[in-house]
């Protein structure tokens, strides 16, 4: 799916789950399609709902290319960083959509973890994020400063110890 302008089969899968750009037939999409499907997910577990329920196919639908509609997603079912990254992931234009590595990124951050999660356990099983994934995100999310900054640390260290950031740097 990383190949943009790939033409794919088109209407494929789950109404309830399915971006808006895949339900107006398009055969060009990406796998920001998917991006739009994983904050269907996240939404079904933080809410312990299923998107769209006792709406028909039509409905759905209709709902989401012609109104935008999402399902309701209150502040009281989690913390707030996940919400807004749900937000962002079902997002109506697929380039505003986040990257399944800006996710991750975001994913291994305590203001996006669910309510309950244990940070130390959680922490003991997960590596931090790589120089040159810090690097990469900034990258991304255009933070010119926060770049300059990651630039100027840039050491024989850090480099030995993460095989991208040449390649990050470089390209």
């Amino acid at each position: 799916f990383k190949r943009a302008g790939t033409p794919h089969t088109g209407f494929v899968g789950t109404i309830q789950w399915m971006a808006p750009d895949l339900l107006r037939s398009s055969p060009y999409y990406d796998e920001k399609v998917d991006v739009y499907s994983f904050a269907m997910m996240l939404y079904e577990i933080l809410t312990m709902k299923e998107p769209y329920l006792g709406m028909s196919q039509d409905q759905i639908v209709m709902g989401v290319i012609e109104r935008g509609l999402r399902p309701e997603l209150a502040s009281h079912y989690g913390p707030p960083g996940l919400i807004d990254l749900i937000e962002q992931c079902w997002a109506e234009n697929p380039v505003e959509r986040p990257s399944f590595d800006q996710i991750a990124y975001l994913l291994m951050k305590p203001e996006y973890h669910f309510t309950g999660t244990n940070e130390a356990e959680f922490r003991k099983d997960v590596p931090p994020p790589l120089f040159s994934q810090e690097l990469q995100r900034a990258f991304d999310n255009e933070e010119w400063s926060n770049i300059d900054n990651l630039l100027s640390q840039i050491n024989k260290s850090n480099s030995q110890n993460d095989e991208e950031l040449i390649k990050v740097v470089l390209d």
